[in-house]
């Protein structure tokens, strides 16, 4: 089954591709806190190819895995998830 994803509704991916983690479950990982409301609207701001640099520049810090996806729209999003065991 597909489903939109909620932030941008117009891109159409597989349920079980779904990435579980935002922007700032990751941001939080990589800072150890949340991220400001300036910075969120700073971001928001951003182009995608920008976030995707951003993405893999803080997932490499936390060591988290990363996939660039194309999306329905033809554009390139860096999927990422925590990659560690709970355990590690």
């Amino acid at each position: 089954m597909k489903k939109n994803l909620k932030n941008q509704p117009h891109i159409t991916i597989p349920e079980d591709a779904e990435c579980s983690f935002s922007f700032w479950d990751l941001y939080k990982a990589v800072f150890g806190k949340d991220a400001s409301e300036d910075f969120k609207k700073e971001f928001s701001s951003y182009t995608q190819e920008e976030k995707n640099v951003l993405v893999k520049k803080w997932a490499e810090q936390v060591h988290w895995t990363i996939d660039d996806r194309i999306g329905s729209d033809g554009v390139t999003y860096t999927a990422f998830y925590n990659s560690k065991s709970p355990t590690q």
